[in-house]
């Protein structure tokens, strides 16, 4: 039983599995806020038998794991939202990866973009305001889950990628995180570029002209998704 599940039954009660899965559905599916999240329950279904740790020893395995944490840490709606626009763009530039071949941990930045503003959950000031305070916070919400350092680290990264060291990964979600709305950055679109080079052996201007296309694609229907977004 998920957590939403399980607030259920502390609110209305002790019910029937049957009873409590019907009413779950009715509710959230109906709620912009939680859509994610009964989303991936429609496709999962319930999570039998599966225990859910508040400290050391969580695992986050897929974006239904995320989507679930938000829910406990009361992640407002536009978070969320904010969320499924970057990875529109990520889904594109991992689209592109793929076809060209990269040897990159694509899970890591499928789950990077999903956890990159968690700590947002806390300082909810910077959902729509400047700073960079969420950024530590949502780090250490999930090294206290037992998140692996790499995942957690991308809370950070995503938003400090000119002064840290970054792997391939981390530089495409925060890559990701500019191109939803449009925004172009030369100095990390070269660096993603340089990256993928790298991994080909190949010359930079082999690629960029094709990369530099990928990213414009994305780029273009960053005001569709601003229309779409609420606060982010």
């Amino acid at each position: 039983m998920g957590h939403l599940e399980s607030g259920f039954r502390m609110r209305f009660g002790p019910r029937s599995s049957g009873q409590i899965t019907s009413a779950f559905e009715a509710i959230v599916s109906k709620t912009h806020f939680y859509r994610p999240v009964y989303q991936t329950f429609q496709k999962f279904g319930p999570r039998q038998g599966r225990r859910r740790h508040k400290g050391k020893g969580s695992v986050i395995k897929d974006r239904h794991d995320v989507y679930e944490l938000m829910a406990e840490l009361k992640a407002p709606a536009h978070l969320i939202e904010h969320v499924q626009l970057v990875w529109e763009a990520g889904a594109v530039l991992l689209k592109k990866c793929r076809q060209l071949g990269l040897d990159l941990d694509y899970s890591l930045v499928e789950l990077g973009i999903a956890v990159h503003d968690l700590g947002k959950t806390v300082y909810t000031d910077e959902l729509s305001g400047p700073g960079t305070r969420h950024e530590e916070e949502g780090q250490k919400i999930l090294l206290f889950r037992g998140v692996s350092a790499e995942l957690a680290r991308v809370c950070v990264s995503h938003g400090q990628w000119e002064r840290m060291a970054c792997s391939t990964e981390e530089l495409l979600v925060a890559l990701s995180d500019k191109l939803w709305k449009g925004q172009r950055v030369e100095a990390l679109e070269l660096q993603v570029v340089d990256r993928v080079c790298g991994l080909l052996n190949a010359d930079r201007w082999d690629l960029f002209t094709e990369l530099d296309s990928c990213f414009e694609h994305i780029a273009a229907d960053g005001q569709e998704r601003l229309n779409k977004s609420v606060g982010t």
